[in-house]
C-alpha cells in the first residue's frame, strides 16, 4: 500500500521538476535568443569581409594597372631616349641663378642667409635663438 508519506515526496519531486523544466526553457529560450543575436552578427560580419576583399581587389587591380601603365611609360621613355641622342644640354644650377617665387617674381638670395645656411651645412647643427 502506498502510504501518504511516499504521496508527499512524490509531489515535491514533480514540483521539482516541473519547476527545473520551467527554468531549463526560460534559459532556453534566452539561449536562442543570443544565439540569433550572434548569427545576425556573423553574417553582418561575413558580409563586410566580403565587401573588403572586394575593396582591396578592387585596390590591387588599380595598382597592377598603375605599375602597367607607368612600366610601359618607361618603356616608352627608354626607346625614345635610345632612339634620339639629347640635345638639351644640362646646365647646373648655381647660386647666382635667378628664382622666381610663387608669383613669378625673381627673388634674390640674401647674403647672410645663403653665409648662415653654408655655416649650418658644415656645423651640421641649427642655432635656433
Amino acid at each position: 500500500m502506498v502510504s501518504l508519506e511516499q504521496i508527499r515526496k512524490l509531489e515535491a519531486r514533480v514540483s521539482q521538476a516541473v519547476s527545473t523544466i520551467l527554468e531549463l526553457r526560460e534559459e532556453n529560450t534566452t539561449l536562442r535568443q543570443k544565439l540569433e543575436k550572434y548569427q545576425e552578427k556573423i553574417d553582418q560580419l561575413e558580409l563586410l569581409i566580403a565587401q573588403y576583399r572586394d575593396s582591396q581587389k578592387e585596390i590591387e587591380e588599380g595598382i597592377l594597372n598603375a605599375l602597367r601603365q607607368l612600366d610601359h611609360l618607361e618603356d616608352d621613355a627608354l626607346r625614345a631616349s635610345s632612339s634620339t641622342p639629347s640635345s638639351i644640354p644640362q646646365e647646373p644650377f648655381s647660386e647666382h641663378d635667378e628664382a622666381e617665387d610663387i608669383e613669378g617674381k625673381i627673388v634674390i638670395p640674401d647674403k647672410t642667409n645663403t653665409e648662415e645656411a653654408k655655416e649650418v651645412k658644415k656645423s651640421g647643427e641649427l642655432d635656433i635663438f
